[in-house]
């Protein structure tokens, strides 16, 4: 079932109990059990499963069907696909409705529609109660982004973490004959496979290896970029990103990396590269206890951050 089907699922049911949350939305009524032909919610809240294939039925319903047949098909005749109920509701009594009105249905919600389902729709209810959907978006993706922070501090007004701070401090420690022994040579710097596979190579080695692996995704980054810089002029902005993107999936088999893996991959080793580029590419010899994942995984702004607080501080 997708995330929008869910959304509207829960639309219905707080519709059902008359919730002020959508009053002023337009919400797609849910289509009847098609074995008893009667509304799937109701004022006590029939018992229904959802199936894989997305179809909503009364439990007793589709239990009744699933006896009679070999094999569990949904009844649909359009759909007829072989599966196994994902959603099996608990029945949500009448007293606990009647008693709690609204706001003991808002925890339900909350806590996965209280059904015991490995999907996660919890976090439908939040959205339901921002007013508009682009704000929702900023906070969720904010959040998504921001997940792998830990013990977060305020200063400056910024929410920074201990890790980032952490990060800061051993790139401005100054360390004898750093990278001497870890960069490795790039003298064919426009080998997008050769750079590639040094990234496969350093992903698998211990953590004593990690800063080998940030001079990788910064040595595949930097040929990205020069040979973007080589055809800007002739080509333009587009056009060149559009040529270099084709130049790196062409020769870096599908087998070895997917579109998908190879879209992340080029994304991270850019970030690395502007990064370091910006700071000093000898400052990656001075990451000590900081993994690389975390590195990775900056957002925009912290990447912005560190580039900025390397950049002006005062030796």
């Amino acid at each position: 079932m997708s995330l929008t089907n869910l959304q509207n699922f829960a639309f219905n049911i707080l519709k059902e109990t008359k919730h002020n949350v959508v009053q002023d939305i337009v919400v797609t009524e849910l289509p009847p059990c098609k074995l008893c032909e009667n509304k799937i919610l109701s004022v006590n809240f029939e018992s229904f499963t959802i199936l894989l294939c997305g179809h909503i039925y009364h439990r007793k319903c589709i239990k009744k069907k699933f006896l009679l047949t070999t094999e569990n098909k949904c009844p649909l005749s359009d759909c007829n696909k072989i599966i196994d109920s994902v959603v099996s509701e608990r029945r949500f009594s009448e007293s606990s409705s009647q008693s709690s009105g609204t706001s003991a249905l808002a925890e339900m919600l909350s806590d996965d529609f209280g059904l015991g389902s490995p999907m996660a729709v919890s976090p439908l209810l939040p959205l339901l109660n921002e007013t508009t959907q682009k704000k929702r978006t900023r906070e969720l993706s904010a959040s998504t982004e921001k997940s792998f922070s830990k013990k977060v501090k305020k200063t400056g007004g910024k929410k920074v973490s201990s890790t980032i701070k952490q990060l800061i401090e051993e790139l401005l420690t100054e360390i004898p004959d750093s990278g001497r022994s870890l960069e490795e040579t790039s003298e064919n710097v426009s080998n997008f496979l050769q750079l590639s596979e040094r990234i496969d190579h350093a992903e698998t080695k211990n953590e004593e290896a990690s800063r080998g692996l940030i001079f990788s995704y910064f040595n595949f980054g930097e040929a990205v970029f020069k040979q973007y810089k080589e055809l800007k002029p002739k080509f333009g902005k587009d056009g060149s990103e559009v040529i270099v993107k084709k130049e790196v999936r062409v020769v870096i088999p599908e087998t070895k990396c997917s579109d998908e893996a190879l879209r992340k991959r080029t994304k991270r080793s850019e970030k690395i590269y502007k990064l370091f580029n910006s700071i000093g590419k000898e400052k990656i010899a001075r990451i000590r206890s900081i993994p690389p994942s975390f590195i990775l995984n900056l957002t925009a702004d912290e990447t912005k951050y560190v580039m900025a607080e390397i950049l002006t501080h005062k030796v």
